[in-house]
């Protein structure tokens, strides 16, 4: 019997039905709040993608050949730069900030996971011309409005700050940032408190607070400052989710350039959503621009938020029965249709 590929499966109708239902729902809900709807070719140039400078880009694309040119062309695995080139084609005609929302399929293969999922339907937003606090802020309540308008009832936002990390932590080795190897890291940016002891890197948003009380680098102390700028209004509506301070998460630090954030459920172990800011990746495609955004897993949202709609079967339409017209009762029918005018 013939099944899908590896990472790759079939979506049977109550599954299915929710996340379309769902994704009817929320792609609105983004175009209200400004988002314009786009949509980028399933297929790409390669160059599109490794323009992210993704280390493991070869693992996780699948590519193909395009005859007429020779040129690799590869299958979406992330909208992010798809959408950049977009907005950098549009120099001309567009002035920033631009808003931009879109929903769809994206494919990511990883070899040495070989039965991890691998198709993925992705909705979410960019924001690209908007820098700074105003910038993060913005991004940050719109994905939170995005999984509320979803019904998704608790969640834990968690954020962090590449700036910050790369200022406390400069001369480490990617190995010693990607595993946490904190004693090897040798955390310059920070003073030593009491006993010798390095402050705390995670915690709740007190922890800003405490970290700026330690930190000696200039610019370090910039990412702290920008992060509780960007967390206040946040802050001030969390009902229901919380917010996670984790500045040693060290997550795609060749993509992001500064403050990023994942949003967790207790019940999963995988993000529903991720986000943050990629300045510079649009220089990549011809025009500057400061970039921000999110993508939320429609298929992992749609398990954990009640069904926005129920489908109970078809019903066919019901026909009245009636006799074929004939002259006379059709001449009948003309008549007393005249009379009831």
């Amino acid at each position: 019997m013939l099944t899908p590929p590896k990472g790759l499966r079939d979506a049977l109708p109550e599954e299915e039905e929710k996340a379309f239902f769902l994704a009817s729902r929320l792609v609105p809900h983004l175009v209200r709040c400004g988002y314009r709807l786009v949509r980028t070719p399933l297929l790409e140039y390669l160059e599109t993608f490794s323009a992210s400078g993704e280390p493991a880009l070869d693992e996780r694309t699948l590519k193909l050949i395009e005859w007429e040119t020779g040129k690799v062309m590869a299958v979406r695995t992330d909208f992010t730069p798809p959408i950049a080139r977009l907005a950098a084609s549009l120099a001309e005609t567009r002035k920033p900030p631009l808003r931009f929302s879109y929903c769809g399929p994206v494919l990511k293969f990883d070899l040495r996971k070989s039965t991890k999922k691998r198709e993925e339907l992705q909705l979410g937003a960019e924001l690209i011309g908007r820098g700074g606090v105003e910038g993060d802020r913005e991004i940050i309540e719109l994905c939170v409005s995005v999984l509320r308008h979803a019904g998704l009832k608790r969640f834990v936002v968690q954020v962090g700050d590449v700036r910050f990390l790369h200022a406390v932590a400069r001369g480490a080795s990617a190995r010693s940032l990607r595993k946490k190897e904190w004693p090897a890291l040798h955390l310059s940016g920070l003073a030593a408190g009491r006993g010798g002891e390095r402050p705390m890197l995670e915690g709740s948003p007190a922890v800003l607070a405490r970290l700026a009380r330690s930190v000696r680098d200039k610019r370090a102390r910039a990412a702290l400052a920008g992060l509780r700028q960007s967390l206040r209004a946040v802050l001030r509506d969390r009902k229901g989710f919380q917010i996670h301070v984790d500045l040693g998460e060290v997550r795609d630090l060749h993509y992001y350039t500064g403050l990023f954030f994942q949003v967790f459920h207790p019940d999963t172990t995988d993000p529903v959503a991720t986000g943050g800011r990629y300045d510079g990746l649009l220089r990549k495609f011809g025009r500057d621009l400061p970039a921000t955004g999110f993508a939320v897993d429609l298929s992992a949202l749609s398990k954990l938020v009640p069904s926005s709609s129920r489908l109970h079967g078809i019903t066919a339409p019901r026909w009245r029965r009636t006799r074929p017209a004939t002259p006379a009762t059709d001449g009948r029918r003309k008549k007393a249709s005249a009379g009831s005018r």
